[in-house]
């Protein structure tokens, strides 16, 4: 999931950031889309704003 916010005016980001799973499939087969969804944008969005163009890898 990437997230990436851009001023209205020149369309220029002023945040970015990515979370993604890496977890085994064997783990991810057992959530659903909406659950993995909700998992790493709970990830990219705690702490928000954060450091802008970060990756954040969730188990």
């Amino acid at each position: 999931m990437s997230v990436q916010i851009k001023r209205r005016v020149d369309q220029s980001p002023i945040w970015e950031g990515s979370a993604r799973n890496i977890a085994p499939v064997q783990a991810l087969a057992k959530l659903d889309a909406q659950a993995q969804a909700a998992k790493l944008a709970d990830a990219l969005f705690t702490k928000f704003p954060g450091e802008s163009g970060r990756t954040i890898e969730v188990k």
